[in-house]
């Protein structure tokens, strides 16, 4: 397991569990922990009525998403789904852990057009993400 652990870095609070599929051992165990890591539920402060997605944690207590959300800049549609552009949001946790309301990311990252999925170096130090202006090629 801690082979394992070694080679899934820096992805190390995921279970491990070794089972057989064969035997068909321990595979109760897979769906009890399965449930246990997976608890879905709706997050009024992030869940709008618009779109939201791919999530990015930054550390323990900053979620950066991807919305088309009333806030999100400008007004222009997207060819391709028909709906408002996506913009970068982040949302926080206070010292008590409860989580804030979005806001929208500040630094000039957001513009008119579709910025989309975002991805951290492993020291958060740098950004990386899509962006896709009209009538161009997609920048990565």
């Amino acid at each position: 397991e801690e082979t394992v652990h070694e080679r899934m870095a820096p992805f190390v609070d995921v279970p491990v569990i070794f089972a057989s599929a064969l035997t068909k051992q321990r595979i109760f165990k897979i769906l009890e922990t399965a449930q246990e890591v997976y608890d879905i539920r709706k997050m009024d402060k992030l869940n709008s009525r618009d779109g939201e997605f791919s999530p990015m944690l930054l550390g323990k207590d900053q979620l950066y998403f991807n919305s088309s959300r009333k806030e999100a800049t400008g007004d222009a549609k997207s060819p391709i789904t028909g709906v408002k552009n996506n913009d970068f949001f982040i949302l926080k946790q206070d010292e008590r852990g409860n989580w804030l309301k979005p806001d929208s990311l500040v630094g000039g990252l957001n513009t008119e057009f579709d910025e989309g999925t975002a991805s951290f170096a492993i020291d958060g130090s740098q950004m990386y993400y899509t962006f896709c202006p009209e009538g161009e090629r997609c920048i990565l």
